[in-house]
Parts: C-alpha cells; sequence; structure tokens
C-alpha cells in the first residue's frame, strides 16, 4: 500500500505509519507550493514578509528536528532555562525562548551521546543584492538563456530569507530580459501587471 497526496503538517506521521508496517510503501507528499490554484491545501504555517524586524521582546518558539532522541538549546552558549534534554514530539523539540539578535545551537543527541550540532545567526538589516547566475557563459544565441537568482544579503554576506524589497532590472548588451518572477510565497508581485 502506498498512500499519496499527504500533507506537510502529517508527514512525521505518515513517516512513522510506513516504518512501522512492513505493507506500508511510502508516502507522496502534496506540498502544494508551485500551483497557485490550490496554494492553501495541507499549508503550513509561514510568518508573514519582514516579521522577523516587528518581534520586539515577543518570546518565540524555535522547533528543532532530529533522529534524536533529546535536543538541548544553547543561544549565544549558554542553556536557555528549561533547557534540559528533552525527548522531540514528532520529530521536533520546541523551545519558548526571548526573541534577542543571538546564535542559537541545537544539539541533538541520542543514547546519551551528541549526533548532531547546528548553530544559527541573526542576520542584520538588508544591504546588498547579489546576483547568482546558474551559468558561466552565455552566446548571442537566441536559445541561449540564463536564470538569475537574486540575493538579498546583510553587512556580513548573510542570506536575509525575510527581505521584502522591490527590485528593477536593467540588462546591457546583446542580451534581454526575458521575464522576471518573485519567490516570495506572501508576496502577490508576481501576479500584479505593470503598467
Amino acid at each position: 500500500m502506498t498512500q499519496s497526496e499527504g500533507f506537510p503538517a502529517t508527514i512525521h506521521q505518515d513517516t512513522k505509519f510506513v516504518n512501522d508496517n512492513a505493507w506500508a510503501v511510502g508516502n507522496w507528499v502534496w506540498a502544494a507550493w508551485d500551483c497557485l490554484g490550490e496554494s492553501g491545501i495541507g499549508k503550513t504555517p509561514m510568518a508573514p514578509e519582514g516579521a522577523a524586524a516587528g518581534i520586539g521582546d515577543q518570546g518565540v518558539m524555535p522547533g528543532v528536528y532530529t533522529p534524536g532522541d533529546s535536543v538541548r538549546l544553547l543561544v549565544n552558549g549558554a542553556e536557555i532555562p528549561g533547557g534540559a534534554p528533552r525527548a522531540p514530539e514528532r520529530a521536533m523539540a520546541t523551545f519558548t525562548v526571548r526573541y534577542e539578535p543571538a546564535e542559537p545551537t541545537a544539539v541533538a543527541g541520542r543514547n546519551g551521546k551528541e549526533i548532531g550540532r547546528e548553530t544559527l545567526r541573526t542576520v542584520g538589516a538588508p544591504v546588498a543584492l547579489w546576483l547568482v547566475p546558474d551559468v558561466r557563459r552565455l552566446t548571442t544565441s537566441r536559445d541561449d538563456l540564463a536564470h538569475v537568482l537574486v540575493e538579498v544579503l546583510d553587512s556580513h554576506g548573510r542570506l536575509v530569507p525575510d527581505a521584502a524589497l522591490e527590485v528593477t532590472f536593467e540588462v546591457d548588451g546583446a542580451g534581454e530580459l526575458a521575464a522576471v518572477g518573485n519567490g516570495n510565497p506572501h508576496s502577490v508581485a508576481i501576479r500584479q501587471p505593470r503598467h
């Protein structure tokens, strides 16, 4: 048996079901990310654009996914209050911490031994754009095309994932701009015609 069109919100339960039942062969997750007509199906909540800038003194609940049986969370090197090892529920441990620019480190364990460690860093305000082409060379042939990703960076060269800036494009030379797309799922700009 296989399941088709499972949802991101139930992926852990679906995976556990397949692992616990030899007759279940798998699950295909319906992320509904690329289909505007059905983008609400099985959705996973996301923060609105620019949300990190307005958090202030609110508490946040970071989630840590792990294949281990325990997780600790360190903020700027210090274990958070109440951050004793805890068994993850549905492969994810959650913590409540006060928001501040920081370096949180999640430490995953299994059977009392560390199996993984990951550190993130709070990014700063957007200060630069970085263009990342998918090819190194182009010819003047009409069949040649480059996809160019525009990344927004802070003053340390780190990607600012929730940046919401208007970007304009200009092409000089033999090339021409074929199309522009917006990868921000909260923005309707991709669907707004220019006048």
